[in-house]
């Protein structure tokens, strides 16, 4: 197993068909467990921070991510569009609608206080999807949002070594990397530690 992963190690995980930028201890273990190196339990793996590599940068565009994130199983569903208007915001949403069971009656959608996602032709939607129920976060309150906890994942471990070729390929590595995530996916737990954690946050931001 050493030899095998000194190698892994020593390559980007793109050479290993994984959608990362750098490796982690985590990865490199979940990695292990895939190519069926070791069993499926935490092999014992050096630690450190991963390495970082220069690379030359030229911005060719970008996408704008739309994704919901379920709290009760943390499975994804994100799609990339070029622009970020309601349409965009829509077509999400029907997502959604298509996805979840009809047994399900109520779907409390949890979004940022923005005009994309409250505006005229939403609110028109809306009115036709009455199992829908928008809850808009307060200014400043995104942390309220686990979607937000998924997207701060995204870019620590796909997104922070932006080694792309061009718009096409970053797109596929960023549904690569939703369709890793949903086939491990589990849902955030806000601990009575965590939520006193922020509630400090919000006072000293606040004196």
């Amino acid at each position: 197993m050493a030899t095998y992963l000194t190698k892994l190690a020593c390559e980007l995980p793109e050479q290993a068909s994984r959608s990362l930028s750098l490796w982690t201890c985590s990865e490199l273990a979940r990695t292990l467990v895939r190519d069926g190196i070791v069993a499926a339990t935490k092999p014992p793996l050096p630690t450190g921070k991963p390495a970082l590599l220069e690379h030359e940068y030229k911005r060719k565009g970008a996408w704008n991510l739309f994704a919901a994130f379920d709290v009760h199983t943390g499975q994804v569903i994100g799609q990339l569009h070029r622009r970020k208007r309601q349409k965009e915001t829509i077509a999400l949403l029907e997502a959604i609608d298509q996805q979840t069971p009809r047994v399900v009656g109520t779907i409390h959608v949890i979004c940022d206080n923005v005009s994309i996602h409250k505006g005229k032709l939403v609110r028109h939607w809306l009115d036709s999807y009455p199992r829908f129920v928008m809850h808009h976060t307060p200014v400043h309150c995104s942390w309220m949002n686990h979607v937000e906890q998924w997207f701060s994942i995204l870019r620590r471990k796909r997104l922070r070594a932006p080694n792309f070729a061009d718009l096409q390929q970053l797109a596929e590595k960023i549904e690569l990397f939703i369709n890793e995530w949903n086939a491990i996916a589990h849902p955030f737990k806000w601990t009575e530690r965590s939520f006193r954690k922020i509630l400090e946050k919000i006072d000293r931001a606040t004196v």
